[in-house]
């Protein structure tokens, strides 16, 4: 590294006592020399100790949220004590070709011999994760590229009562051969997500999209049903999603073998993911083709998850711990700008510490919370479902203080009642329709009609539903935000971002909130929520 002065800062990555900072910031103000001033920013997971280039003739300061304790003393690196106060902000100017800033910031891990060096700024344009304390706010594209008959069951209405067994894509696709199969996906990618969503999100006041997407995409084998040519679609929506100033998420939401079980995977029945080396090597595969496309659109996606909710009760841990690291590596290698986002696997956060250790740079997890799939939300009140979210915010808070933690899948939904969301031609749990532990619905008369119809929906259902989604939504902004399912469905509404949106039922902006109040700390939005039904 060049020679130049270092100058120590600190910053506090998370404090339990003020837990609403939800993420470093490190910005460098570039001064151009022409009244264009151009924002250069280091999004480090970890930073203790972390050397950062500032380019010569450097005029501006660094921004940090508060002092740290100081570092570890055994780490790899000529330790200093941190100051015993905070340093607000520094004012620094160029010495040489470059000055040096070191970040000290409490933390075990230590400092890697190549750590990366801001040597160029990124354009104001380029919005990006963790950048000026933002939080994510985000739909999913769910049912575009892969299926669910609950989404869109148009698609499957022909084979209600037929003796086809037509219950996922790869079902789908078998069920209508592989010419048909694309002629009709073809006719679907253009018409389920247009132009119009995308700028209707932006306008909603998103900030993020996250894109499901299946492994066949990029691999399929001759025995298997499924076609290709979702790419150029794909492309086409990161273009809108880049024009309207959005950043992507790409997910790998069905792995070979299908890593959960899941009609959401592409392949309902069993969980072969991990039968043999070849589905893993096939996953990384479509990985790889994730990061390229990523590489193509570098301003624009911002993320990639490894694989969506790899369902630990038919899967060795240890083997989605070593394809997390495998995945880890090889995407990393094509495209390095990009986070890195692990599902929890259905296991507790707090599993998942290690990837908070040297080498793991820029990992977020992903958690799902849902109060429909579990009797203990199912059967509960309004008034329940409100303070179960209450104590939501408090795991996600813990969570977020070792690893960026969004709930990556979240909804309005109360009860089950959505056409086939149980499965295609599976009732529900709510109305007893669908067997479960209950052996009936939740209470005597529970009854779906009307349960998915904002239409239907009195003065009180649309004032709860109005509170679920801002108790949720200051909820996962405990942690470092949140993504709904989905942004739109053709007959559950309370599954339709945008319908809920333009009915009055989601804030618009997120932001915009009635039932819980904000207060500006610095540049982040802390949480402090004034609801009834949460107690500080």
């Amino acid at each position: 590294m060049s020679a130049g002065v270092t100058y120590d800062v600190v910053n506090l990555r998370h404090d339990d006592s003020n837990a609403e900072i939800k993420r470093m910031d490190l910005a460098a103000l570039l001064n151009k020399g022409n009244d264009q001033t151009e924002e250069a920013s280091f999004r480090g997971r970890r930073l203790c100790g972390r050397r950062i280039q500032v380019p010569e003739q450097f005029t501006g300061h660094v921004l940090v949220e508060r002092v740290s304790s100081q570092c570890p003393q055994d780490l790899a690196f000529e330790a200093k004590e941190a100051p015993a106060t905070p340093v607000g902000q520094r004012e620094l100017t160029s010495a040489g070709e470059f000055s040096e800033i070191v970040v000290w910031e409490h933390d075990r891990a230590p400092m890697d011999d190549d750590d990366t060096a801001l040597s160029k700024p990124v354009p104001r344009q380029a919005k990006r994760f963790g950048r000026g304390g933002d939080t994510i706010r985000a739909v999913n594209l769910g049912g575009l590229f892969v299926l669910e008959p609950w989404i869109r069951p148009s698609l499957f209405q022909e084979w209600q009562g037929s003796s086809l067994s037509v219950v996922d894509e790869w079902t789908y696709c078998a069920a209508l051969g592989k010419e048909e199969c694309l002629r009709r996906l073809k006719q679907h990618y253009n018409e389920w997500v247009v132009e119009d969503d995308i700028s209707t999100l932006a306008a909603l006041g998103l900030n993020h999209i996250r894109i499901p997407i299946g492994y066949w995409a990029f691999t399929v084998k001759d025995n298997e049903p499924y076609v290709q040519g979702q790419t150029p679609y794909l492309e086409r929506i990161l273009g809108w999603i880049g024009k309207y100033n959005l950043n992507a998420i790409l997910d790998l939401h069905g792995a070979p073998g299908s890593q959960n079980g899941f009609d959401n995977s592409g392949r309902l029945g069993g969980i072969h993911w991990q039968d043999n080396s070849e589905n893993i090597d096939r996953t990384i595969e479509a990985l790889e083709g994730l990061a390229r496309i990523a590489n193509k659109y570098p301003s624009v996606v911002d993320a990639i998850e490894a694989v969506n909710e790899p369902a630990i009760w038919g899967l060795s841990e240890q083997g989605i711990i070593d394809f997390y690291k495998r995945a880890y590596t090889a995407i990393r290698e094509i495209a390095p700008h990009v986070l890195y986002v692990i599902h929890d696997a259905f296991m507790s956060p707090d599993k998942w510490d290690d990837f908070n250790i040297k080498g793991w740079d820029n990992v977020i997890l992903d958690t799902h919370t849902y109060h429909v799939f579990v009797k203990d939300r199912l059967t509960l009140s309004r008034d329940g479902h409100l303070q179960a979210t209450c104590q939501d915010a408090a795991n996600v808070r813990r969570f977020n203080t070792h690893l960026w933690t969004v709930t990556g899948e979240w909804s309005l939904a109360t009860t089950d009642c959505a056409r086939w969301l149980n499965g295609f031609g599976k009732g529900a749990r709510w109305d007893g329709t669908m067997n479960w532990e209950m052996n009936g619905p939740v209470y005597p008369g529970a009854t779906c009609a009307g349960q998915n119809s904002i239409g239907a929906w009195d003065s009180s259902t649309r004032t709860f539903f109005r509170q679920f989604a801002e108790a949720q939504m200051d909820a996962y902004e405990a942690g470092s935000g949140w993504a709904f399912w989905n942004f739109k469905t053709e007959e559950a509404d309370d599954w339709n971002y945008i319908k809920l949106a333009q009915n009055g039922l989601i804030p618009v902006p997120p932001t915009n909130r009635t039932y819980s109040r904000y207060s500006l700390e610095g540049s982040h939005w802390s949480i402090r929520i004034s609801s009834p039904w949460c107690h500080e």
